[in-house]
């Protein structure tokens, strides 16, 4: 059965036990979570009545994003906070098709030439695991052949999706809350058992995190069990770059 991130507890001992240092030196981190849960449930989440699990959610996302900022992991030492990337590659089919019917949300600025990664702070935080959480608990995961009869469609979904569909809405909630859209970059990766994937990197001056629908936390690229492939370029959204030895795949995911 297709399964979406989030489906079992989060517990906030095991999150405060992994460094219980940084918390006290970073209150915040935990801050956040107060902040979290001053929003109305009509404002802020939509979670089928479970806003308290949700808020609880969000609060982890952001508690490991924030952490992630201030510390180094073991990944990052060897991989880098950064994608390392090549040289233009091609355009996953489905964005090719994406574009065709979505001409604007393709086409390069053209009053900027070099883009500037995205500075967080703690409400820019909140924000990001907010969108994360909710997106991953209001759309059903279901493959394109289950929804459209085909291999590959991206879309935006309005109930169910595909794993790019929960990138593109994701992509564009936070692009309405003011990132900009050169940091909120559509990747291809491929998971452990070599089924193709896709997910939101954003990119920022600590380092490229990933927005995944399969996961409720957003982790450092490092920390994720990926392979990268590819993804969009920060200068024009309808061109790609090759992360390491990037393929074409198909990125139909839904099921961990």
């Amino acid at each position: 059965m297709p399964q979406a991130a989030g489906k079992s507890s989060p517990s906030m001992m095991s999150l405060e036990r992994g460094c219980p240092s940084m918390l006290l030196q970073h209150p915040e981190c935990v801050d956040s979570f107060h902040d979290c849960l001053k929003h109305e449930p009509s404002t802020h989440f939509s979670y089928k009545g479970e806003y308290e699990m949700g808020a609880f959610r969000a609060f982890g996302a952001t508690l490991l994003l924030c952490l992630a900022v201030i510390a180094t992991s073991a990944h990052a030492e060897t991989r880098g906070a950064f994608m390392t990337l090549g040289t233009a590659t091609t355009q996953p089919i489905g964005h090719l098709l994406f574009c065709q019917e979505n001409s604007r949300e393709c086409e390069p600025p053209v009053d900027r030439i070099t883009p500037t990664p995205l500075e967080l702070d703690r409400s820019m935080i909140l924000s990001v695991a907010a969108v994360n959480t909710t997106i991953n608990a209001r759309i059903e995961a279901r493959s394109d052949k289950d929804i459209y009869g085909v291999e590959e469609r991206w879309a935006y979904p309005d109930a169910e999706g595909d794993c790019e569909d929960f990138v593109l809405l994701k992509r564009r909630v936070l692009a309405q809350k003011g990132i900009d859209p050169a940091n909120l970059l559509i990747t291809v990766v491929l998971k452990p058992d070599g089924e193709g994937h896709a997910v939101l990197t954003l990119r920022t001056t600590q380092g490229d995190f990933i927005l995944d629908n399969l996961e409720w936390r957003i982790l450092a690229w490092a920390d994720t069990p990926y392979t990268f492939l590819k993804r969009q370029s920060s200068a024009d959204p309808g061109s790609w770059i090759d992360i390491g030895h990037g393929r074409d795949v198909i990125v139909s995911s839904v099921e961990q």
